[in-house]
């Protein structure tokens, strides 16, 4: 990979930065897209906030659970390391459109309509 630069032990990677770049825009847009259909902002915000946190939590589980399960069970600090690798689009997909399902529940908002959203920005997340 290529490394554009480091801090002490932190490295930043130009795949790092790009898909920091492609999930800022992608939030922008959902929050766009929010306010021209009447969502208030801050409805949007949490769902793409709770969207991408649980997106790598369960992107991680995913692959520990179903790649790899005997090494990290013996290993389980390795588990923390999602920067050597290891994380699975279907288990962030389905762990953050879970999520986002509780979340429209909590708010009482339609889902679909979140979602409708949603899925064009979760497609542009996808650097």
């Amino acid at each position: 990979m290529k490394e554009l630069f480091s801090i002490g032990p932190l490295h930043v990677y130009f795949f790092g930065l790009m898909i920091a770049i492609s999930i800022i825009s992608a939030v922008c847009f959902a929050d766009w897209q929010a306010k021209r259909r009447g969502i208030k902002d801050d409805v949007m915000f949490n769902v793409a906030i709770i969207g991408v946190i649980s997106g790598i939590v369960g992107a991680r589980l995913f692959y520990i659970i179903f790649y790899n399960p005997s090494f990290y069970f013996s290993h389980p600090m390795e588990i923390f390391k999602i920067n050597e690798g290891g994380l699975s689009i279907h288990g962030g997909l389905l762990v953050a459109i879970v999520s986002g399902y509780i979340y429209s529940l909590r708010v009482k908002i339609s889902f679909f309509k979140l979602a409708d959203i949603a899925v064009v920005a979760m497609a542009l997340a996808q650097e």
